[in-house]
């Protein structure tokens, strides 16, 4: 019986390959994702405020 896992790290370690479902549990923090120059800070309060109705 053999296992080919979805999610791995490369030889080397400079590149995660996630082929699952990659989840962000509370408290956790993402850091270096690119930010589009074009897009503003959001003033939203909570989840609701992000809905920009469309």
């Amino acid at each position: 019986m053999s296992y080919t896992t979805k999610n791995y790290m490369e030889h080397g370690g400079d590149k995660w390959v996630v082929g699952g479902t990659l989840e962000i549990l509370p408290g956790a923090s993402v850091t270096g994702l690119p930010v589009a120059e074009n897009q503003t800070d959001s003033v939203a309060s909570d989840v609701a405020g992000t809905h920009s109705g469309f």
